[in-house]
């Protein structure tokens, strides 16, 4: 792990100069600047590395966190003198125990960030370089593994800069239509979330961005994205909600996985192993505790038996789009992602009217009933039930499992659904993630075929001593193969039979009768 300690700042910024304009003393400015550069860097990689944000939007920032980093003085402080010179605004929108102030930077300070280094030693400092050390101390068994795991993951750096810069290049060059869709939706998103900032009375500018900005955004995530999983720049961390465990590969641009590789083993292909329909599928655990000690194939709720046969066969997006006469691969994509949003993260009453809603509940009326009763209370309360399903059986138990009978003498990993495992170990795994899966949920899913993570780039070593050979080299290739491929151990774990599962599920009838209101 990098312990340096460093901080990204707009380029057109001197915190120092503000600090000074305020009449600060140069003893407070020299031990306290750190903490205005702390937020303001949050702010910025919260932005490019968290799925979720994307620059121009509010970032959270919970009260209790910073009061025990920075010191209540100074968070009163960083929250007004940042906004007093226009660098930083805030949505004004706070709900106790579900929402904190949400801050961002201001228009004129959204431009290229520069990367700075701590500007003083001082206790702030000291703090945040004794994090990580308490941080990794207080880790649970499987973060502290896939911590050590990470530790062994490099990424071909010139490689990975190159393809950035070629994939900027020619977006930049003739405009993506995926990525202008993209832009659309980013933009109307901020526009309705600031209209009814407004409409609450917070004075806040609507902020659009062009596709030019859009691109130079992503390129700066990407460039990042590298520098975090080349130089280990932050920590494996599991949520406290869904309990998901969000690293820099988790995080990071698909495209950027083609470079990594192990550094203990830099020749060994890794392989990814992905649940179909991974996120409807973990809702069939909920659907099957509503219907429990009911036969459904008996009962009249024949679109749950229709959904849970599409979803463990993994054609659920399949069946929709053939519905809805969706073909084209870009738009399919997209109804993925739209049909997921909409149907099981959104408000129900902002998702009830969308055409992906409208479309779900036809097909699967009973489901949609359940899907938005388990919304009613609090919509988020739905996507982190099913995320727990998912963590319970992917890290809970699968990647544990082989955690325990490894150790890290084989390099495995996790992306939320998927488990990433080296070349020879597939059938194992597959079986691990079907037993893993139908313990926590009751029904056995689908598991894609195994899919290359990276791409091997062997460097052969060429000496001018052409007629020796080095027999170590040949033994310790000799000893991988024993250990991937041909131990008895493997054999024995990949010979295990598929579960035979049957969907019986179960629970009480009350709500499904009655009918659920918006």
């Amino acid at each position: 792990m990098n312990n340096e300690i460093e901080f990204y700042i707009p380029n057109t910024l001197n915190i120092r100069e503000i600090l000074i304009k305020e009449n600060k003393r140069e003893r407070y400015i020299d031990s306290q600047i750190d903490k205005y550069h702390w937020f303001l860097d949050y702010i910025y990689k919260q932005s490019i590395l968290n799925k979720k944000f994307v620059m121009g939007d509010f970032i959270p920032m919970n009260n209790a966190v910073m009061d025990k980093l920075l010191g209540s003085r100074y968070i009163y402080d960083i929250k007004h003198i940042l906004p007093k010179h226009g660098i930083i605004e805030c949505d004004g929108e706070y709900e106790e125990g579900v929402k904190s102030l949400g801050f961002r930077l201001t228009p004129e300070y959204q431009v290229m960030h520069y990367r700075r280094l701590k500007d003083s030693n001082s206790e702030f400092i000291k703090k945040l370089q004794s994090m990580n050390l308490i941080t990794i101390s207080k880790m649970d068994t499987i973060t502290r593994y896939t911590y050590h795991q990470l530790n062994d993951l490099g990424i071909h750096v010139e490689e990975a800069l190159k393809h950035v810069e070629e994939w900027y290049a020619n977006n930049m060059l003739v405009e993506n239509p995926v990525l202008v869709n993209k832009l659309k939706k980013q933009n109307k998103k901020r526009k309705k979330a600031e209209h009814k900032a407004r409409k609450k009375g917070h004075d806040v500018q609507y902020l659009a961005f062009t596709y030019e900005q859009m691109l130079e955004l992503m390129k700066d995530s990407y460039l990042y994205q590298i520098r975090c999983i080349d130089e280990k720049l932050w920590l494996p961390k599991r949520d406290d909600k869904g309990r998901r465990m969000h690293t820099y590969i988790s995080n990071a641009w698909s495209e950027l996985r083609q470079f990594i590789y192990i550094k203990s083993s830099p020749n060994i292909q890794l392989i990814s192993l992905d649940c179909s329909n991974s996120q409807p599928y973990t809702f069939v655990k909920i659907l099957l505790e509503y219907f429990k000690g009911v036969d459904l194939y008996t009962s009249p709720f024949t679109d749950i038996i229709d959904y849970i046969e599409l979803v463990t066969a993994g054609k659920l997006y399949t069946f929709m789009c053939q519905k809805l006469g969706i073909s084209d691969p870009k738009e399919i994509a997209e109804f993925k992602v739209d049909m997921f949003a909409n149907v099981f993260y959104s408000k129900n009453e902002e998702g009830y009217h969308t055409k992906e809603a409208k479309a779900f509940r036809k097909y699967f009326p009973t489901v949609y009933q359940i899907v938005m009763q388990e919304k009613k209370t609090w919509y988020k309360s739905l996507s982190i039930k099913m995320q727990r399903v998912e963590t319970s059986a992917v890290i809970d138990i699968a990647l544990a499992t082989l955690m325990d009978k490894y150790g890290k003498s084989v390099w495995f990993g996790s992306i939320h659904d998927s488990i990433i495992c080296p070349s020879g170990y597939e059938t194992e795994v597959r079986q691990l993630m079907l037993d893993a899966y139908t313990n926590v949920v009751g029904v056995s899913p689908h598991i894609k075929p195994a899919e290359k993570f990276n791409d091997v780039k062997v460097t052969p070593q060429i000496t001018e001593e052409f007629d020796k050979i080095d027999s170590a080299a040949l033994e310790e290739a000799e000893r991988l193969y024993k250990v991937l491929l041909r131990s008895k151990l493997h054999d024995d774990c990949t010979a295990v039979e598929s579960p035979k599962t049957s969907h019986k599920p179960n629970r009480n009838l009350k709500v499904i009768n009655q009918g659920i209101p918006l």
